[in-house]
């Protein structure tokens, strides 16, 4: 169960091209192009900036057959993904921090190790590019800023003239619910089904205040429909992610006509008995799928 404090574990997942990958490290090099202009004598320099340059991202990525809530990674997986970094044209990258950025595969390595019997882990660097316009200034948010926009938000509701009066049925503000999402994001015990539930609530919540936002006059009514308009590309950025495997094959709900045992209804799916049990942990501690119950596969099968 992931805890409130760990908050690296909210984040979204990593991805290339649309293949999700764990991550053990990340990092993030930036800075500007500065030309230091000096004269003689004259202390420090005329420093001209010339602009931003490319930020590059470094990720270690463990390709290991015992990561928990992936199957196997090593070597289909791992596989793919390498074929993915060969590609030469522009790609889009989700970063856990910064959501989708324009990079192209910079230097990457991997290597066999005797202590790592299970797979390998691979060093790689994502530089961002301006082809298509997305660089970090035009990310989509991740979920912690939705958050904190979502606070943003409250606080123009009540400044609003007159106030704005927000709340969700089950009586959650927008932030709360947020909260949740973020807590339950992507833990290994939650189904696809039910996260998918909940940030389509918040969707549908916010283009609700959208609605009403829109018809305002208030000198705040342009930052909260910016604001939460952020919010819904960072929703259904999340929408995405867990509704498509890290192979890329998307994720379906279907109907279990019988009651059946999770092996057999993985066989009556099409799935390999880890892979159902990963979309359907409920069903997997049981050990049972009960007839008439929903459950997720993937399109098409395994």
């Amino acid at each position: 169960m992931i805890q409130d404090w760990e908050v690296l574990a909210q984040l979204l997942p990593l991805t290339w091209r649309g293949i999700e990958v764990p991550c053990i490290r990340m990092g993030t090099s930036c800075g500007n192009r500065l030309a230091e202009h000096e004269q003689y004598n004259v202390p420090a320099s005329d420093v001209e900036n010339g602009g931003r340059k490319s930020a590059k991202h470094s990720f270690t990525i463990p390709f290991r057959r015992l990561i928990l809530g992936y199957s196997e990674l090593y070597p289909r997986t791992f596989r793919q993904f390498l074929k993915a970094l060969l590609n030469p044209d522009v790609g889009k990258l989700q970063h856990p921090e910064f959501g989708l950025i324009d990079c192209q595969v910079g230097d990457w390595s991997f290597d066999w190790v005797a202590e790592k019997r299970d797979g390998c882990d691979l060093q790689v660097t994502f530089i961002e590019t301006n082809e298509n316009g997305l660089t970090l200034e035009k990310a989509a948010p991740s979920v912690v800023d939705a958050q904190q926009l979502a606070l943003d938000m409250a606080v123009m509701f009540l400044e609003a003239d007159p106030p704005i009066v927000y709340e969700d049925p089950s009586g959650l503000t927008l932030a709360e619910q947020l909260a949740k999402v973020a807590s339950l994001k992507l833990l290994a015990e939650l189904e696809v089904a039910s996260a998918l539930a909940e940030v389509q609530r918040v969707i549908d919540g916010v283009n609700g205040i959208l609605d009403m936002v829109g018809s305002l006059t208030d000198p705040n009514a342009s930052a909260m429909y910016a604001a939460g308009a952020s919010i819904v590309a960072s929703m259904e950025q999340l929408t995405k992610s867990l509704t498509v495997s890290g192979s890329g094959k998307r994720i379906v709900q279907k109907i279990n006509d019988k009651e059946r045992t999770v092996a057999e209804a993985s066989a009556h799916f099409g799935l390999a008995t880890g892979a159902f049990y990963s979309l359907n942990p409920a069903s997997g501690r049981s050990g049972t799928v009960l007839a008439n119950q929903t459950v997720l596969v993937y399109e098409g099968g395994a």
